[in-house]
Order: C-alpha cells, then structure tokens, then sequence
C-alpha cells in the first residue's frame, strides 16, 4: 500500500521544507510528507532539475535529455507542461522559476540528499586529513588498522552502531 501525500514517513520524520532525495529512489518529501510524484517524464525533468541545482536548465537541454536526443517538435511544450505539472504537485514551497532560455529550481543546501552527503564526505576527508592517527591509519598505508579503529570506537571519536 502507497502512503498519501500527507501521511509521515514511517519513522514520523517530517522536514521544515521540500526535501529531495536522488541517492537511490527519486523521493520528494515535504512538511505533510511524501508528495506522490508522477509518470516518468516528470520523474526524470524533476531529476535534471535536481541535478542542475540553482543553474539555468534550457528547454531545449531537457527536451534533449527527456528524449534522448529525439525530441519530437513538440517538446518544448511537452516540457512546459512536465513543469506546471512538478509546480503543482510540489506547491508554493518549490522555487521552480522561469529563467530565460528555460528554467532553474532553487535549492538550499541541505534539501537535497545529494548535497548533505557531499557535505558529510567532505567533513570527514578533512577531519581525517587533521586525525590519520585518529583514524587509525598508520605511517604508509591508507586504511585504518582494527586495532586503532577499536581504540577510537571504545573513545567514541565517531558514532558506532548496535552492533559493536
């Protein structure tokens, strides 16, 4: 069974804002929710949105990626329609503007899975740079050792799981 638009993720989690998540299924998840996406032309422009975060996307670029390289010579109003269609189905709390040649989606940082990740992944490549010992990585090799990656764990220099 689906859940509706306004039902909480099964954890009860409920962002302040739109939330997308391209890092496995595409998923747009809002303060009521999942919102229920449509057909795939509109999965797949929102994607290229998603993508091209806070930068013109032209319409003649999604007609292109839309149809592989053979868009019909209907697509550019098949792509405005795919865009009052994301507009509704998002709502106010989208920032999908028009912008000469096409259009841009306006994004903070952190409502895109793809960006948190980028930001985490960057966190600890320089946390690692500052702590190889830390780490446990010993003078030459590139992974850590078991013995100091316990050693960390016991000190809690980063989160474990149940299943230490």
């Amino acid at each position: 069974m689906k859940a509706a638009a306004t039902d909480a993720l099964p954890n009860g989690y409920r962002p302040a804002a739109l939330e997308f998540r391209i890092l496995g299924s595409l998923e747009v998840v809002g303060p009521d929710g999942p919102v229920h996406l449509g057909g795939p032309k509109q999965r797949a422009t929102l994607a290229i949105l998603l993508l091209n975060a806070n930068r013109v996307v032209s319409i003649d670029r999604l007609a292109d990626e839309l149809y592989a390289g053979r868009a019909p010579v209907t697509a550019a109003t098949q792509v405005h329609r795919q865009i009052s269609e994301l507009r509704k189905v998002l709502g106010e709390e989208a920032r999908l503007e028009t912008r000469a040649p096409g259009y841009v989606l306006h994004l903070a940082a952190e409502q895109l899975d793809l960006g948190r990740f980028e930001r985490l992944t960057e966190e600890a490549r320089r946390f690692g740079r500052r702590t190889p010992v830390a780490l446990g990585q010993q003078k030459g090799s590139k992974r850590p050792n078991s013995e100091s990656a316990r050693s960390c764990a016991n000190q809690r220099a980063w989160p474990v799981g149940p299943h230490e």
